[in-house]
């Protein structure tokens, strides 16, 4: 998942039942890999508590990748010598979007951190920057 992640490439599709032609990303990469390594094929055929291929399994993953990403990103603004927060509003279709993009520098470098936020963490991320949590 986290190459899949890395990659910026979707996790999963409409139709992931074993019928169909096209599984998703994540269940076509475990299949990919279950022909490679005779521990995970074992694994899948032998497993009957949890293969890890449920959309329920795969959210729990990815909520907790996107954790250890925001601590990550936290710990970097905490250390940096600048920070810019850019906000940026989109209508589309009548539906309002916020790009929230960090901008900071790190040992005389500048890095960007595009960010898909709730109000309620972008809120908490800016009292980290003010030195108030």
């Amino acid at each position: 998942m986290l190459y899949l992640t890395k990659q910026e490439l979707p996790l999963g599709d409409h139709d992931e039942s074993h019928s169909s032609a096209n599984r998703g990303n994540y269940i076509e990469l475990l299949n990919l890999l279950r022909e490679y390594d005779p521990l995970l094929n074992e694994h899948f055929n032998t497993s009957t508590v949890s293969q890890g291929k449920s959309p329920i399994v795969q959210n729990d993953i990815t909520q907790g990748m996107s954790h250890v990403i925001m601590c990550y990103i936290k710990k970097e603004i905490r250390s940096a010598s600048f920070v810019a927060i850019i906000l940026d509003e989109t209508d589309i279709m009548s539906k309002s979007q916020l790009s929230t993009v960090l901008r900071f520098v790190q040992g005389g470098k500048v890095y960007e951190r595009l960010l898909d936020l709730p109000m309620s963490v972008l809120t908490e991320l800016l009292l980290v920057l003010l030195g108030m949590l």
